[in-house]
């Protein structure tokens, strides 16, 4: 929130904090095994195998739902934290999991200035060895896998935004590539965000993003 923005003080995380970061890998951890039974259904000849790695995946999804559900309990428990989820869940694009996981692996949200922000993602841009910004905008470092996981809501973002579709369809026209675009998206999704959050507002479609 607004009144406790202090980017320059590192506190050490708290136990919610820790337990909601554990949680979020652990979810994390179980979808990218489930993915990869269900990916490898077609090459298992074996009927026995076969029905253990149903069981697995059954397994798997019944955790993954416990785990969130524990997730969602004490992100609502918290005033502060239920808050940013709602205000998170505000803006086009990102869900009630997305909201979650951003909450439990960047819980600086709200506290940055945005070149932090971009930063700490691992979107903001960085020049190459000429020191010209290099025209791909290769991202590198940051939370890589809380990146990859926006993945989906930076898409639906660009499209029900109006800002980011616009600012989308720019790019597009200088010819810039998918990858490129995604990337400058996510940058300005992870931004905007952030200032929401500081603000402790609602999204809205004149919001500005700069």
């Amino acid at each position: 929130m607004a009144a406790e923005r202090h980017p320059a003080a590192k506190l050490p995380p708290s136990e919610e904090q820790l337990r909601l970061k554990a949680l979020t890998t652990s979810i994390a951890d179980r979808i990218d095994r489930r993915a990869t039974l269900k990916g490898q259904r077609a090459e298992v000849r074996d009927p026995l195998i076969a029905r253990f790695d149903e069981a697995e995946i059954a397994q798997l999804s019944e955790a993954i739902d416990a785990l969130k559900a524990e997730r969602a309990r004490l992100i609502k428990a918290n005033p502060q934290t239920d808050r940013v989820a709602a205000i998170l869940c505000s803006m086009p694009g990102i869900g009630e999991a997305s909201a979650h996981r951003i909450i439990a692996e960047m819980p600086e949200i709200g506290t940055l200035d945005k070149k932090q922000a971009a930063a700490l993602l691992g979107t903001a841009p960085r020049a190459n060895q000429s020191g010209k910004r290099d025209k791909r905008l290769r991202t590198k470092g940051g939370r890589r896998r809380l990146r990859a996981a926006l993945h989906m809501p930076v898409i639906v973002a660009s499209n029900a935004n109006p800002d980011l579709k616009a600012f989308k369809q720019r790019l597009k026209a200088k010819g810039k590539e998918n990858a490129v675009i995604l990337t400058a998206i996510l940058r300005k999704l992870i931004i905007l965000a952030n200032a929401l959050v500081a603000q402790n507002r609602m999204w809205t479609p004149k919001m500005p993003l700069t």
